[in-house]
């Protein structure tokens, strides 16, 4: 009888955990320095402006090309709060490369 109960006892505690680790799988959250590592590894000063947006979309980010580009993206989380991650590309008009990078503080709004 006590095995049967230790038995169940380990099997509450697992499926706690499970349960744990999947809602905790759904949560964003904010590492600015984390942030600029991804994009300052996949966009840098000098290169053609067309492949930093290639590189942007494919991290999710949505633009607004204009000069400068403000690309964004929002991060949800199972928590009641998103957050938005900002990147601004600034380019010379003349050789269309890639002058300036801005990173913005990750801004998050929720209850």
């Amino acid at each position: 009888m006590a095995r049967a109960q230790d038995r169940k006892g380990i099997r509450l505690v697992r499926l706690t955990l499970l349960l744990a680790a999947i809602s905790m799988s759904g949560c964003y959250f904010p590492d600015q320095r984390a942030l600029e590592y991804r994009v300052q590894s996949k966009v840098a000063v000098a290169m053609p402006v067309q492949d930093a947006m290639a590189q942007l979309s494919q991290m999710r980010f949505d633009c607004v090309r204009a000069n400068p580009a403000d690309c964004s993206r929002l991060r949800e989380s199972l928590m009641p709060y998103s957050c938005v991650e900002r990147v601004r590309v600034y380019w010379s008009e003349q050789t269309r490369l890639v002058a300036k990078i801005e990173i913005p503080k990750i801004a998050c709004a929720g209850l």
